[in-house]
């Protein structure tokens, strides 16, 4: 990973621009892409299903409380969420209706203190949570990283609305549990996958407290920066230097 990152640190310029040119294409995406209304018939008090754990005995925690104004009964909110069975694990789900993180924890004789939320790829139209989220997990979990599976809800949802909202949340939410969960509340990451990487891409923008410490875009290249209000070259290499 050091070799990695010296890579990468020569090219900083154009990984920023790049991360530029995808929080543009997010934020034109956003516009042009209709608002999720929710269902007309679906009742005001409306209750969703609480998401199951991708892997047995694992901790799940909804993203936002019932109630909450974020939250929609689009068609098929009643309905669990359905999971997609590849090499006895959960490969992909798909009709995510209440957001969510699922806690991958690093053992505690090596966790490190960083953590990554993990935002899988799938085209907005399903969610790859196996190949890009808990097979990730387990791999980051082995380097003494601790991971948050994150399923972010699909079209007909916004992903620079909704899903956007949910990233971010999911961010805070990892901030205000770091002691809980034994990790530095400064030293967490967020890494999209494919249409996951249009979260981590929006997050350059979002310079808010619901911005993560350091982020990496996967698809056909791989990016590595750091996404904090004033960034700047400096920053960046240190960021880089600390990923080993």
């Amino acid at each position: 990973m050091k070799a990695f990152a010296l890579a990468v640190r020569g090219g900083v310029g154009r990984i920023l621009a790049f991360a530029a040119c995808c929080l543009m294409c997010v934020r034109m995406v956003s516009a042009a892409e209709p608002v999720a209304d929710p269902a007309a018939a679906a009742p005001a008090d409306f209750k969703l299903l609480e998401p199951k754990p991708l892997t047995v005995g694992h901790k799940v925690v909804t993203l936002f409380p019932a109630g909450h104004p974020a939250l929609k009964p689009l068609a098929g909110y009643d309905q669990e969420e359905k999971f997609k069975i590849s090499n006895a694990r959960v490969a992909a789900v798909t009709n995510i209706h209440n957001p969510s993180i699922e806690l991958y924890l690093a053992p505690p004789e090596k966790a490190n203190g960083m953590s990554v939320i993990l935002s899988p790829g799938g085209g907005n139209t399903t969610c790859n949570v196996g190949s890009e989220g808990t097979d990730i997990a387990a791999w980051f979990n082995s380097l003494g990283v601790s991971c948050f599976v994150h399923r972010y809800r699909l079209k007909p949802y916004g992903s620079g609305t909704d899903a956007l909202a949910e990233t971010q949340r999911a961010v805070r939410l990892v901030r205000a549990n770091a002691k809980e969960w034994n990790i530095d509340r400064n030293k967490i990451g967020h890494m999209g996958f494919s249409a996951g990487g249009e979260q981590t891409a929006a997050l350059f923008g979002s310079f808010s407290i619901g911005i993560a410490g350091y982020a990496a875009v996967v698809g056909q290249i791989i990016l590595m920066a750091a996404v904090t209000a004033g960034t700047s070259r400096q920053v960046v290499n240190q960021t880089l230097d600390t990923i080993e």
